[in-house]
C-alpha cells in the first residue's frame, strides 16, 4: 500500500510519489526487492489490466509505479506467495 493509504507522513508537494506503489516486471527483481526491504512474508502476481489502475514503467530494471486503492489491486492478484525467501 502507499504511504497515502497507510496514514504514513509524506510530503504532500511530492503527491504522486505518497500515493503510489512499485511493483516488478519480473519475479526474480520483486524477489529481490522483497528481500533487500523486508516488505513482508509473502509475494503476489497481479494484472495491471484493469479499470482503476493507472501504471507506467518509471526504471530500469523492471520496475512500474502504480497507482491505485488498495481493494482494486487486491482484486487483480492471480497467484500469491506466502513466506517467501
Amino acid at each position: 500500500m502507499s504511504y497515502e493509504a497507510l496514514g504514513k507522513a509524506y510530503d504532500r508537494r511530492d503527491f504522486f510519489k505518497g500515493t503510489e506503489i512499485s511493483v516488478y516486471a519480473n519475479r526474480r527483481r520483486a524477489s529481490e526487492m522483497h528481500r533487500r526491504f523486508s516488505l513482508g512474508s509473502a509475494l503476489a502476481t497481479l494484472t495491471l489490466a484493469a479499470e482503476g489502475i493507472v501504471w507506467s514503467v518509471t526504471g530500469r530494471r523492471g520496475h512500474i509505479t502504480v497507482w491505485a486503492a488498495p481493494e482494486t489491486l487486491l482484486a487483480q492478484v492471480v497467484q500469491c506467495e506466502s513466506d517467501v525467501d
